[in-house]
């Protein structure tokens, strides 16, 4: 133990039950009936400051990991297990139903949807790089402003000036509607 945390452990003897508290998580326990009177205290009080702030990024970077490699895992399955979802789904959709609904988990407690979405078809930026590039030699023509910088107009641009000329802007390409399988 260092000389700072041992005056103050001296000091206020009586914390024993706050300290053994915040202790168990690692940190040493600073009563709010502290007061700053010396460069000692100041230190201790700075001191546990920044150990609380660093612990706390730790346990949002491992956190974050640990989510990240969830996510990846949760992935993995649903890759894994996709076909046969699927098929089981298609084989119990009812009418003109598109989703089933299934109780998941052994208590019941959580209900999940499995189904299909239409995902439109029609023009699609796929190069948004070359898009940008060929709707910048195009900007009077396609009537729209600072194409550099500004990505929400260049579809709709892109969009009609296609319509109206057959041309397809580089960077893009025709889709058609796709069916999407989706678990939520």
């Amino acid at each position: 133990m260092n000389e700072i945390a041992e005056a103050w452990e001296e000091r206020y003897k009586g914390a024993a039950a706050e300290i053994a508290e915040v202790e168990s998580h690692g940190l040493m326990a600073v009563p709010y009936n502290l007061v700053v009177t010396t460069e000692k205290d100041a230190a201790f009080v700075v001191g546990a400051i920044q150990l609380r702030r660093g612990t706390a990024e730790r346990i949002k970077a491992q956190a974050n990991a640990m989510a990240a490699q969830i996510e990846r895992d949760a992935d993995r399955l649903e890759t894994h297990f996709a076909g046969q979802l699927e098929g089981y789904t298609r084989e119990h959709l009812v009418g003109k139903a598109k989703s089933i609904k299934i109780v998941t988990g052994q208590g019941g407690e959580k209900l999940a949807v499995m189904g299909f979405r239409t995902v439109r078809g029609g023009l699609r930026i796929e190069d948004k790089e070359k898009a940008l590039d060929w709707g910048g030699e195009q900007e009077n023509e396609l009537d729209f402003v600072n194409v550099k910088t500004t990505y929400a107009p260049i579809a709709a641009a892109f969009k009609k000036h296609f319509e109206t000329t057959g041309e397809m802007p580089a960077g893009c390409l025709l889709k058609d509607d796709t069916e999407l399988f989706t678990i939520k």
